[in-house]
This record gives C-alpha cells, sequence and structure tokens, in this order.
C-alpha cells in the first residue's frame, strides 16, 4: 500500500520546533542570545530564537542555521543537539528539538535579538521567559560547562586571532575555577590545539601577548578533565 507522505504530515498530532542554545564570549565572559517574543502567547518575553520546522529544510541542522540567519544575522560556528522533549506549549501537542550552538559574534544583531550575560540570565525568574525556554537554557548550559571541562570548545567562540592568556580567561569563566597559567599553556600547546601567529596583542603598559589560531575546525577531547587534574579554587 502506497502511503501519502505529504497527506500523513499534514494530519500529524505533533508539530515540531527546533529551539536553539546559542553561546557567544563577550568580553571573555559568556552570553547567550536571545529574542523577545512580539506576540501572544508569552508577548514581550525572552525566548530561544528558534522556530517551527519546514521540510524543505531537509534537515533539523539546516533549519537552525536558516530560522537563526532570519531572526538574528548570525551564522553558526559549531552545534550538537542537545536533547528532544514534548508537551510544551500551551498551544497543542509539540515535538520540541533542542541545540547548543556557538558563534564568533561577528554579525550585526536583528531588532529583536540581544546577547545577555550568562551569569544573569540564570539568574532570571521563571516568568521572564516564554514556554519552558529558562529550563532548556539551563540544560543547554550544563552541557556546554560538561563539555568545555574536557575540550577546546571555548576555541569555536573566540575570534579567529586569540591570545592564551584571553582562552584560559573563557575556561575559568565557563568552570568557575582559577587555572594555573603554566599548566594551561602546557595543555594547550602539548595537544597541539593551536598555531603561534607571527603578531602580538599590545596591553597598555603591559607586555604584548602573542597571537595563537585555532589549529583546526575540529573538536578536540582531552585525555584528562581540566578542572579535575589542575589545582584550582572556586572563584566567588
Amino acid at each position: 500500500m502506497e502511503i501519502n507522505f505529504n497527506e500523513n504530515v499534514k494530519n500529524s498530532l505533533f508539530v515540531t520546533s527546533l529551539d536553539p542554545v546559542v553561546f557567544t564570549i563577550i568580553d571573555n565572559d559568556l552570553h547567550i542570545l536571545l529574542i523577545k517574543r512580539d506576540k501572544e502567547p508569552y508577548n514581550e518575553k525572552l525566548m530561544l530564537p528558534g522556530g517551527l520546522f519546514n521540510h524543505e529544510y531537509g534537515s533539523f541542522e539546516n533549519g537552525i542555521k536558516e530560522i537563526l540567519a532570519k531572526k538574528t544575522n548570525c551564522e553558526i560556528n559549531y552545534m550538537e543537539q542537545l536533547y528532544t522533549r514534548t508537551g510544551h506549549d500551551i498551544r497543542g501537542l509539540t515535538i520540541s528539538i533542542s541545540y547548543i550552538a556557538l558563534i564568533k559574534r561577528k554579525e550585526k544583531l536583528n531588532e529583536k535579538a540581544m546577547w545577555l550575560n550568562m551569569n544573569d540570565v540564570l539568574n532570571m525568574p521563571q516568568n521572564n521567559f516564554a514556554f519552558d525556554h529558562l529550563e532548556i537554557i539551563k540544560i543547554g548550559y550544563n552541557r556546554l560547562v560538561n563539555k568545555v571541562n574536557y575540550s577546546n570548545l571555548p576555541m569555536y567562540m573566540l575570534e579567529n586571532k586569540f591570545t592564551l592568556p584571553d582562552l584560559q580567561k573563557v575556561y575559568e569563566n565557563i568552570l568557575k575555577v582559577k587555572l594555573d597559567k603554566s599548566s594551561f599553556r602546557k595543555k594547550i600547546i602539548d595537544n597541539n590545539m593551536v598555531i603561534k601567529l607571527n603578531e602580538e596583542k599590545l596591553n597598555g603598559a603591559c607586555r604584548p601577548s602573542e597571537l595563537y589560531s585555532a589549529a583546526s575546525n575540529n573538536l578536540y577531547n582531552f585525555k584528562t578533565n581540566i578542572k579535575w587534574k589542575w589545582k584550582w579554587k572556586i572563584t566567588r
């Protein structure tokens, strides 16, 4: 028996939404990309910059890219699927597929999009957000922190040229730890994660810092966790 795919889709009980949790680094601090909803329900509430999946996208990943480009003017540098859930929309049955995504923050944002400091967002009440997006944000944040602890993930949020002190500050900010400078440099350089450039960054009256770039666009996992292996202390 031949199945009419389009008819099945039209009669489906569920619509599918794509909800990306998008991070970047601004002034060495972690920020998240949010938009302000402009219609009911939840008019004027903060929400993730997602949208409904259209089969013309071809894949969920392409859908995330196209929706973000349209709603925020941002281009993704890295993404991975976070989780799938149902029942989050008060208007009816919905399947929501969440992703975490990282960008380098070069683009000028569209009018309703904004970068907010992640620490500020985590301290906001639930009623500041549309749907259950604060819950998704917290799950995405936990995934990011866990993965930063054993990988080069922060490099996907930095500019193409960066200093090792800047990179260390990003790890420290996300992991909430203070890392030993020499151990950090050794970890990064010995694993061939960066390429030294013949350029320097001026630091006012201080000695200039050498500039580096990522050695590869591939995700690299350390053999041991950063936070557990090195001496560290909780930053207050």
